[in-house]
């Protein structure tokens, strides 16, 4: 059934479940939900004041764009009452007002007080919602409300205070926390960081924690029933280990003597079968035994005869408890979990909330009588945005608190054809329980489009409505699919230059052989980005923006990938990255004002405020020098202090903003004037909008706002989320944004480039149905035009189950009644066309400006004899560039230039910190996290292992990572020099520096794929790659830096190492070339 909100058909009195398909007026609806709420009465003839309305959606920044919005619908519909029946476009619900002119008064009278307080209405996140809900109940009952949300540093402090009441200590042996801080190099304030980190992941883990003394019980229990039923004993068991071990890979030498490390743990474990000294744990601890690593299946060696497995199996039951003594990541897990309880508990002593937190205790606020009676008392309507993305505990909430209590008019507004949040806890079948439960509501669709194009619905109906439709969008768990509606055409269809289709499928092909990654990166370059390229081109024009392109990504990866072609094409390109403004000039200004407001008549903090390239230049601020212009400052100050504690932190930013300091321009235009002056001020919005929501209700003191504010640069990246920068709307540049971060937008070009990406693991039934949903997202993004890649492997290789592309699915199901070929079947139908892309076009564009080009001014630089100088890195200068060879077996570790760009990575965040295997674990995991390189995440980690502990062969003794003072080293050096009689500057970045025994030395990691690690085929490789150009470039920038130090201090120039990683731990070589300095004399720059 079609819903419209304009209808006077419509009832307010009952619940709704609205499913509002992209680009139809979902944001329309809820403002025009919420004006009808002000003026029509409910069935008990109450009109609902505008404090007993709440809009509750899932980010900061919508629930910021949604009160922006209904302000201006609150004008809008005054404007309308006052212009009268006639007005053009007046909603059809406004009509019947003005048959009585007492409630048309009444009507305008409700909107202009709704219009002045609408402050108090709760337009705000799920958790906003949940925590001023919270909070005036608590005020209400006469208890003391929650002070807050617990910032980072307190949250720290619980964690500290953890250790320091010594709760841990009954639960854990010393030897296991040490093993922990020893992972951590013995940094305690990583320890934890690491702690806490866990503490989020798994905040409603309310299992108990098993002490060590009962798991060393267990332990010995197995050993005593062993004793007795195998009749082992210390002789025996190293025995039959030993017996085991010639029948599997890996436990011996090459002349057959057992690894050290290994022997070390069969003689530990067999110990156990001795009398009991009281070191056998903690050696065990030291050294365990994991037999399903040692004794794996895929170990068994094929040259030696099947050996007898009687043992084995008992072997493996020791398995579990060694590991819960001596698994670091059991073990951090263990000890995360136990001091959630403390930090849980310590946050209701200080009455504090961290977000997890807040749902819990909302939900179980729930079981109180009185507290639904409260909030049912308190809201009257209730309006929930992007419903979709809601998970099972907010469902709850919203079902429980408000639904069942028949006091609020729900509404619920979302489509599940875009729930594709399941990485946040969303969950599409809370939307499916919605459903169900709302037996009785006024359930509606929108249907009617008014984003895209006539023609681009038309296809788009195409694309999704028809006999695939009923498979489309399936819900593993239910067993059904999602309803996909034919969807009307909003807007006129308008006259157009372009006789183009409005979905463009282009095509490349090629076979697929062994490669995992698809599209190849090869293909990107030669097929995909090309066609791209030459699209964009196309629609260039004196008055077209290039904003208005899109180009919808997989994952970072292909961000960087995309952005370097444009930008090599000479097309602007800007790529949406995680950017918090944490770290921007808005949040350095609020933190000056609040620093300032505390201290009024410092004068060096009103400086400070005031310029610092911020706000005002140096000479502007000169007239601060005159003592009445200083002190009307200090009033200022003082009444703008006043202001905030009457009125608070929104009043404030109005006020300072609105006002002229060193000039009598207003702040708010002097910032504006700056470059990227628009952001900066949406980001000081941002931030002032979270502060409001935390701090607000309780009257936070200005010392306290500052604190939060500053506490902002210790959030975790998880917690940066609510910061991300949003960008200058003003720069015309291509726009690369991935698929997820897409939706809500809008583009008249959009090219979903990310659909034809497979993933590099196995997804289960949920994930692949969601990959469909991600890709109706990327389809709907389109105003005009929509451009969908389609990759097809030439040999027909059905891809590994659970690893297909979006579009490969799409396609599938199509394909599924096998009556006809999907592409000739989409090629059918009006606005949908195809082309097959084969060699490559290497294309440069030349920009066009929407501005007359400008004279160049009289007195130029170049009338002043200035010579334009052009910089250089080494891969520029390179005069040769040769191709790898291929080698007989494919390493699990693809070649290319991304495997490099990410190894890279991963050593500069691990090395910026000191090298731990603890730290690696998590960093690899986390950089190789949706990318094509995933399935490499064990080879990459024993590489990264055999790296820390392998030496540095230098003159002075050899030294590896893992025994450096990191203290000494630099990471990422950046340097940049002139090149003497070339004109030219040259820059770069030396990858790793440190220092041994006072000399210094360079590294640059390489991750050339070689047949050959020797030293030979290592200098052939560097001759012929023309590395020590590379090394001579680096090693005079080095110098530059080296001369700044004082003589006495300055560390010698010892060499350069190339360190080419896939060769380290190789049994005949260790994959480093060392470089002296003096080979390095007679190259030329």
């Amino acid at each position: 059934m079609s819903f419209d909100v304009l209808s006077r058909t419509v009832s307010l009195n009952k619940h709704h479940l609205i499913e509002a398909s992209a680009g139809t007026g979902k944001t329309f609806t809820i403002e025009h939900l919420f004006v009808r709420r002000l003026i029509e009465p409910t069935s008990q003839g109450k009109y609902v004041p505008v404090a007993e309305i709440a809009v509750l959606t899932f980010t900061r920044a919508v629930a910021r764009e949604l009160g922006q919005r209904i302000r201006r619908s609150l004008d809008q519909t005054l404007a309308y009452l006052s212009a009268g029946v006639d007005a053009p476009g007046i909603p059809e619900y406004l009509l019947e007002l003005f048959d009585n002119p007492q409630s048309l008064q009444q009507a305008k009278w409700r909107l202009q007080t709704a219009r002045a307080e609408l402050e108090t209405a709760h337009i705000t996140t799920i958790h906003g919602f949940c925590f001023k809900a919270l909070g005036e109940f608590a005020q209400r009952t006469g208890h003391e409300a929650a002070a807050g949300f617990a910032t980072p540093s307190q949250i720290r402090g619980m964690v500290e205070d953890f250790f320091k009441q010594e709760r841990g200590a009954d639960r854990y042996s010393v030897l296991q926390l040490a093993e922990l801080l020893s992972q951590q190099r013995y940094d305690f304030q990583q320890l934890c960081k690491k702690i806490i980190s866990k503490i989020h992941e798994d905040w409603f883990d309310d299992q108990p924690v098993k002490a060590v003394d009962e798991s060393v019980r267990e332990l010995l229990s197995l050993v005593d029933t062993m004793r007795r039923q195998e009749g082992w004993t210390e002789a025996t068991v190293f025995a039959g280990l030993e017996a085991l071990s010639y029948h599997f890979t890996g436990c011996r030498t090459k002349a057959g003597e057992l690894q050290e490390e290994i022997q070390k743990s069969f003689l530990i474990f067999s110990k156990l079968f001795a009398p009991l000294t009281g070191s056998q744990v903690e050696e065990l601890i030291r050294h365990p035994l994991f037999a399903s690593v040692v004794f794996s299946k895929q170990k068994v060696s094929k040259k030696n005869e099947v050996p007898d497995l009687h043992m084995l199996p008992l072997l493996l039951a020791f398995e579990p408890i060694i590991r819960e003594l001596s698994d670091p990541e059991l073990l951090l897990g263990s000890l995360a979990s136990r001091c959630r309880h403390f930090v849980r508990a310590e946050m209701a002593k200080q009455e504090l909330y961290s977000h997890d937190e807040l749902l819990y205790q909302m939900n179980k606020a729930l079981d109180q009588p009185a507290f639904l009676d409260f909030l049912g008392r308190r809201f009257s309507a209730v309006i929930v945005d992007e419903f979709q993305d809601t998970d099972p505990l907010q469902w709850k909430i919203i079902s429980k608190g408000l639904l069942q209590q028949n006091h609020a008019i729900i509404s619920l507004v979302g489509d599940p054809k875009q729930a594709i949040y399941s990485f946040r806890k969303a969950d599409v079948y809370s939307y499916i329980h919605a459903k169900n439960a709302l037996v009785d509501a006024e359930n509606g669709s929108l249907y009617t489009n008014y984003r895209s194009s006539p023609a681009l619905i038309t296809a788009l109906n195409a694309l999704f409505v028809g006999p695939h439709s009923s498979r489309l969008f399936f819900l593993p768990k239910l067993g059904e699919s999602l309803a996909v509606p034919t969807l009307l055409a909003g807007r006129k269809e308008t006259e157009t230059l372009s006789d183009k289709a409005p979905i463009q499928f282009f095509i490349g092909s090629e076979p697929i052989g062994r490669k995992r990654t698809w599209p190849t990166i090869e293909m990107e370059h030669d097929m995909l980005f090309p066609y791209i390229v030459r699209e964009i081109a196309s629609s260039i024009t004196p008055t077209s923006r290039l904003d208005q392109w899109a180009i919808l990504v997989k994952d970072r990866h292909q961000a960087e990938r995309v952005e370097a072609y444009l930008s090599a094409a000479n097309i602007p390109a800007r790529a949406w990255r995680r950017t918090s403004v944490v770290q921007g000039a808005g949040h350095q200004l609020l933190e000056r004002l609040i620093s300032a407001m505390m201290a009024p008549r410092d004068r060096g903090r009103l400086l400070q405020f005031l310029t610092r390239d911020l706000l005002y230049s140096d000479q502007e601020c000169l007239a601060l020098q005159d003592e009445s212009v200083w002190a009307q400052h200090v009033v200022h100050l003082l009444m703008l202090k006043k202001s905030y504690e009457e009125k608070g932190l929104a009043y404030l930013l109005e006020q300072v903003l609105s006002t002229g300091w060193a000039s009598t321009v207003p702040m708010q235009e002097v910032i504006c004037s700056r470059a990227g002056g628009f952001q900066i001020l949406r980001d000081i919005e941002m931030l002032c909008d979270y502060l409001i929501e935390h701090h607000m209700p309780v009257r936070a003191s200005l010392d306290k706002v500052l604190e939060a504010i500053l506490t902002f640069k210790e959030f975790s990246e998880e917690e940066c989320e609510q910061f991300l920068a949003r960008y200058d709307e003003k720069e015309d540049a291509v726009q690369i944004v991935t698929m997820h971060s897409s939706k809500g937008l809008e583009f008249d070009y959009v090219v979903a480039l990310g659909v034809a990406s497979r993933s590099p693991f196995q997804s289960d039934e949920e994930e692949e149905a969601e990959k469909l949903r991600q890709f109706y997202v990327a389809c709907t993004r389109a105003k005009e035009r929509l451009y969908l890649p389609l990759v097809l492997d030439v040999d027909e290789k059905v891809p590994q189950a659970g690893t297909a592309s979006p579009m490969e699915l799409f396609m599938a199901t199509l394909n599924q009644s096998g009556q006809f070929d999907a592409l000739d079947y989409l090629k059918s139908k009006p606005g949908i066309a195809a082309i097959e892309l084969k060699a490559r076009e290497n294309i440069a564009i030349e920009r066009h400006s929407c501005e007359d080009t400008p004279q160049e001014p009289v007195g130029s630089l170049s009338d002043c004899g200035y010579k334009r100088r052009k910089f250089y890195s080494f891969s520029s200068m390179r005069t040769r560039h040769t191709e790898s060879k291929a080698l007989a077996v494919a390493p699990t570790l693809e070649r290319g230039l991304e495997t490099g760009i990410i190894l890279h990575e991963i050593l500069a965040k691990i090395l910026k910190r000191g090298l731990l295997f603890a730290d690696l674990k998590e960093v690899v995991h986390r950089e190789l996290l949706g990318t094509d390189q995933q399935v490499a995440e064990e080879e990459v980690l024993a590489l990264l292992k055999k790296l820390n502990t392998t030496p540095f062969p230098t003159p002075q003794g050899p030294v590896c990572l893992a025994e450096m003072d990191m203290r000494r080293t630099f990471c990422e050096l950046e340097f940049l020099f002139e090149n003497e009689g070339a004109g030219s500057f040259v820059r770069g970045s030396i990858d790793f520096i440190f220092e041994h025994a006072g000399v210094s030395y360079l590294v640059d990691w390489k991750t050339n794929l070689l047949e050959d690690y020797s030293q030979e085929s290592l200098r052939d490789v560097v001759v012929q790659e023309e590395y020590l150009l590379q090394a001579t470039l680096y090693a005079k920038g080095w110098q530059r830096y080296l001369e700044a130090i004082e003589p006495e201090q300055r560390p010698q120039f010892g060499g350069f190492f190339f360190v080419f990683l896939r060769g380290i731990g190789l049994e005949d070589a260790n994959g480093m070339l060392f470089v002296h300095p003096d080979e390095l004399k007679g190259q030329k720059t």
